[in-house]
């Protein structure tokens, strides 16, 4: 669903506003890069919980170090307004119901550098070195302080919520 016709998806409907499916039809519900473009999280997450059959489960990936990114269509401003914490989430998605709430930190220290680097690299194929130096480097820091990064510096957030 995507109120973005251009996109093609297989349903244009504003996320904001009551979605065009009945209650507790789908087994999964996927959000991927898009809860930070929606000023009504809150809706957004209920909207989710309430198409749920009960045991599916949200599917939500969320950037949090990540540079602000817009779209403008002819019709449509898709705005960038938040950047959610884990903790931020697991209030969000319990507060809608949600009876298990588990979200895994995306990224590293090194990731993030790497990311910004690479979107000051203008040549595409300069940033593949960038990228695999700083996996390596990735590594070594996990195994040295295995867990810290991905918690201290993440990228985004995976959220798996089940109803």
């Amino acid at each position: 669903m995507d109120r973005i016709e251009e996109a093609r998806p297989t349903v244009v409907g504003n996320l904001e506003t009551t979605y065009p499916f009945v209650t507790s039809c789908a087994d999964v519900a996927i959000l991927f890069n898009t809860l930070e473009h929606v000023f009504d999280y809150q809706h957004v997450v209920n909207e989710m919980r309430r198409i749920l059959k009960p045991g599916g489960r949200a599917l939500v990936y969320v950037p949090f170090i990540f540079p602000m990114h817009i779209h403008q269509t002819e019709e449509f401003l898709v705005d960038d307004y938040f950047r959610y914490t884990k903790s931020s989430l697991k209030r969000i998605f319990i507060g809608s119901g949600f009876s298990k709430v588990e979200i895994e930190p995306m990224g590293g220290l090194f990731f993030v550098v790497a990311e910004f680097l690479g979107f000051a690299i203008v040549h595409r194929m300069l940033r593949f070195p960038v990228y695999a130096i700083f996996l390596i480097l990735e590594n070594m820091y996990v195994r040295i302080r295995p867990g810290v990064s991905s918690q201290r510096y993440p990228l985004a957030y995976f959220v798996v919520a089940q109803k």
